[in-house]
């Protein structure tokens, strides 16, 4: 199901190769053991591509991820998910988010910018906002403080629960 052009040893894939799947990705890069290990590039059949560290034929360490709309993907990886220290871009280069991330979810301390001047600085948590944080619109601070799931919390309540209270 597969075809391998590079180096063997031993009569395994060693050193460096070219490896086409049956999936119709195709990694060009080092190899040990039989297996993608070392630094390389994988082009996915969906046009995703990663370039970067591999580990037992998964990403681990530094590389980059760039979908097919050229939105991108800097930072750490480990078992074939961005996770540690990340810098999130845009289809035209813009910084999305900047930060720390865990299991593909952005998680622990980050800034996310949505546009010009609308920014979140602060926490995360499994991909919501979390924690300390302030939000600025306009470049304007609008809000500082907690925050538990994506809302505003006071006194351990978001402002929904807040404004729902009846008296």
């Amino acid at each position: 199901g597969i075809e391998y052009v590079g180096e063997f040893n031993d009569n395994m894939k060693c050193g460096l190769g070219m490896c086409t799947f049956k999936s119709g990705n195709v990694y060009i890069g080092n190899f040990s053991d039989d297996t993608i290990n070392g630094m390389g590039q994988m082009v996915y059949s969906s046009k995703d591509e990663y370039m970067g560290h591999w580990i037992d034929g998964k990403k681990y360490g530094e590389g980059i991820y760039i979908w097919r709309d050229n939105s991108m993907y800097i930072g750490e990886f480990k078992n074939n998910k961005m996770d540690g220290y990340g810098v999130c871009y845009d289809c035209h280069g813009n910084i999305i988010y900047e930060g720390e991330w865990k299991n593909n979810l952005v998680h622990g301390k980050g800034i996310y910018i949505w546009e010009e001047g609308k920014r979140y600085e602060g926490e995360f948590l499994h991909g919501k906002k979390h924690g300390e944080g302030t939000f600025y619109l306009n470049n304007e601070l609008v809000y500082e403080g907690t925050w538990k799931f994506d809302k505003p919390c006071i006194f351990d309540r978001s402002l929904d629960e807040i404004f729902s209270i009846k008296f």
